[in-house]
C-alpha cells in the first residue's frame, strides 16, 4: 500500500494464481471464473481463470476482479476516486483499477514529489519488474501484460496454449505497456555484481530524497532482492528519472529483505523476513 500526495491510497494484490505451472483454472477453477463455474476445469483457448484473473478488466462475462491489479481509493470509505481513469465505470471494482496486468506487485512507491507509481512486480519463472505508473489519474488504465507477457516478451506457457485473451493482446500493438525495468533470473543485475543467480524476488523500490549518502544517489531508486540478498541503486540520468544504463549494487551481504522504507534522515531500511529484525543502511 501507499499513500499518494493529494490524499489517496493505492494498494496491490497479486494473481492469485499457483507458481507450479501456468494456470488458466484448469484444476477446479476455485473462483468460478467465465466459461465456467466452481469445480469446473477451464481449458483454452476461453479459459479465463488461474493468472489470467490478472486480466479481468479486459473480459465482459462476469463483474471485475482486482486480481493482479493496483486500485487507488478514498482511504475513509474504500470507494474509488472521482479522478480515476475509470470513474464512471458502472463496475464497482473497475471504478478503483488504475493499473493491472501484474503477477504480484509485492512492493510500490510514490516517486516524491509526483504521482507516480514505481512497482516492483514479482516475477514467474524469468522476469523481475519495476513499472512505472506515470500517473494513476490519467487515461488509459496502464496493462503490464502478465501472464500473457513476462519481462518485455510474450510468456511462452501462455503463448503456446494460445488462449483468447491473450492472443487479442499481442495482436493490439501497444496494448500491454513494457515494464521500465527487467532483470532476468539468470544474469546478474550489475555484471559481477557477487549476488547468486538463478532465482529472483524484488522487493522495494523506495526513491532517496537526501541525508548522508554521497550527492549521485539523490533521486536514486533502490531496490533489493529477497533470494539474492542483494541491494541496487539505479542513479538519476539527465532527465531526472532512473536511468537503468546507471546501475550500482549497494550491498551483497543483505538478510532476506522483504521490503525498503526510507526514514526521517533519509537512510533506508529493509525488513529481515527470516532473521525477525529491522536493518539499516547507513554509508560511514
Amino acid at each position: 500500500m501507499a499513500f499518494g500526495p493529494e490524499g489517496s491510497l493505492s494498494a496491490g494484490a497479486g494473481d492469485g494464481a499457483t507458481y507450479q505451472y501456468a494456470d488458466w483454472g484448469q484444476t477446479g477453477n476455485a473462483c468460478g471464473d467465465p466459461p465456467g463455474r466452481v469445480g469446473d476445469d477451464l481449458a483454452p483457448p476461453t479459459a479465463e481463470g488461474g493468472a489470467l484473473r490478472a486480466q479481468d478488466l479486459r473480459t465482459s462475462g462476469d463483474p471485475v476482479g482486482l486480481d493482479g491489479s493496483i486500485i487507488r481509493v478514498n482511504p475513509d470509505t474504500g470507494a474509488a476516486l472521482p479522478d480515476n481513469p475509470l470513474a464512471g465505470n458502472a463496475d464497482t471494482n473497475a471504478r478503483r483499477i488504475v493499473a493491472h496486468g501484474f503477477r504480484n506487485p509485492f512492493r510500490f512507491t510514490v516517486r516524491p514529489g509526483t504521482n507516480e507509481l514505481w512497482v516492483g512486480d514479482v516475477g514467474w519463472s524469468t522476469w523481475e519488474e519495476i513499472d512505472r505508473i506515470p500517473s494513476p489519474m490519467g487515461a488509459p488504465v496502464d496493462n503490464f501484460g502478465w501472464p500473457c507477457n513476462e519481462g518485455s516478451a510474450r510468456t511462452p506457457e501462455y503463448d503456446a496454449a494460445d488462449l483468447t485473451l491473450c492472443e487479442n493482446l499481442y495482436n493490439a500493438p501497444g496494448a500491454a505497456t513494457a515494464p521500465y525495468y527487467a532483470y532476468n533470473h539468470a544474469l546478474p543485475v550489475v555484471s559481477d555484481d557477487g549476488c547468486p543467480t538463478g532465482g529472483s524476488s524484488i522487493t522495494g523500490p523506495v526513491f532517496y530524497q537526501g541525508g548522508s549518502y554521497p550527492a549521485q544517489y539523490q533521486g536514486a531508486i533502490f531496490f533489493a532482492d529477497f533470494i539474492r540478498d542483494c541491494l541496487w541503486a539505479m542513479l538519476p540520468g539527465g532527465n531526472g528519472l532512473p536511468n537503468p544504463a546507471n546501475l550500482e549494487v549497494i550491498r551483497t551481504d543483505l538478510s532476506s529483505p522483504v521490503d525498503l522504507k526510507v526514514g526521517p534522515g533519509g537512510d533506508i531500511f529493509y525488513v529481515d523476513y527470516d532473521g525477525g529484525t529491522i536493518q539499516r543502511i547507513t554509508f560511514g
